[in-house]
């Protein structure tokens, strides 16, 4: 979608809403609740003061909720020489439809002296719907019977996505609720992604029946991501290009069986796609877990740790100082499988 504004304050009176640019309407939004107004100093209503309180205390809440499905289908084919080297092929058909609808609601305990402005609500509904393709090839060799030597490639993803967008903003003015939905559905065109490519290497070890070593190295290069059209998407792609990088991620894993018991643990990193640590920051996690087995079934217990730090916008545009987030994920998995 168009991201260039330029529209005046004094054209936004009189706009509608499926006319406008993306940005020209948020700013309709913000201008039909007094979030700002016209700067009384400028004749061509060019710029503009905020209604916005700048004393005193904000509550700020974001209620975010996705529904809907994103998948794919595969279809394998494999092949052996001689015992020693192992080939496969994976062929990948994408789908997805998603419905995101967040609510950002912001209230003062000292409204605005001119417009009487004392809290502000914008609901957004963003359904994004297509399909895609993709492949990944990998090979793994037997070096000796106890050393596997492995690598894979992960094409990028390549999808054809499409969005319809609704948008409403509800404000309370001097204790008087409105609220401004202009009761469209921008529909915009379709649109292009390509996702980046992954190369992975790995090693592994095994020690007769009593366990194995792992270890997977990856490397993906985010800049290479690409939207078109180009000439829609040029800034974009540009800023893609720019702040994005060559990513590393490693995983190391291990297991140790004695008698009917199984001992595992693991390591995972991987590395911020960002050049510069803006959105966030690399990922750690660690795992660990133990199994048992009873003839032909078992029982697994695994517990694993993530902790990531990033950046969390609530809006696209305007007031978009973002929140620093430490993510912390612990998960605890317990399973029984049966073998016929």
């Amino acid at each position: 979608m168009p991201q260039e504004g330029g529209i005046t304050l004094q054209t936004l009176e009189f706009a509608n809403f499926e006319n406008l640019n993306f940005i020209d309407q948020q700013a309709l939004l913000g201008y039909k609740m007094k979030i700002f107004l016209p700067d009384s100093s400028d004749p061509q209503n060019f710029t503009y003061h905020s209604n916005v309180p700048t004393a005193g205390n904000y509550f700020q809440d974001n209620y975010t909720i996705s529904t809907g499905y994103d998948g794919k289908f595969t279809a394998n084919f494999a092949t052996a020489y001689k015992d020693r080297l192992y080939l496969g092929i994976n062929l990948n058909y994408h789908y997805t439809d998603i419905i995101k609808t967040t609510s950002v609601f912001e209230s003062y305990n000292t409204a605005d002296p001119s417009t009487g402005l004392q809290s502000v609500q914008f609901d957004t509904e963003t359904h994004t719907f297509g399909n895609g393709f993709s492949f990944n090839l990998g090979a793994i060799a037997k070096a000796t019977e106890s050393l596997r030597i492995g690598l894979a490639y992960q094409s990028p993803t390549w999808y054809r996505l499409e969005d319809e967008q609704r948008q409403a903003v509800i404000a309370v003015n001097d204790g008087n609720r409105s609220i401004y939905n202009p009761g469209v559905t921008m529909v915009y065109k379709p649109y292009t992604i390509q996702t980046p490519g992954k190369w992975t290497g790995s090693l592994a070890y095994i020690f007769g029946k009593k366990g194995l070593l792992s270890a997977d190295v990856s490397t993906k290069d985010y800049s290479s991501t690409k939207f078109s059209p180009k000439d829609d998407y040029a800034g974009l792609n540009s800023y893609m290009s720019n702040v994005l990088d060559n990513a590393i991620e490693v995983r190391l894993g291990g297991e140790y069986k004695y008698k009917e018991v199984s001992f595992r643990a693991g390591y995972h990193f991987d590395q911020s796609p960002y050049k510069v640590d803006q959105a966030f920051g690399d990922l750690t996690g660690y795992s660990g877990g133990l199994g048992y087995t009873f003839g032909d079934s078992r029982i697994d217990l695994a517990y694993s740790y993530e902790h990531r730090n990033f950046n969390y916008t609530f809006l696209s545009s305007g007031l978009t100082d973002p929140a620093r987030v430490s993510r912390y994920n612990n998960n605890v998995t317990l399973s029984y499988s049966m073998n016929f």
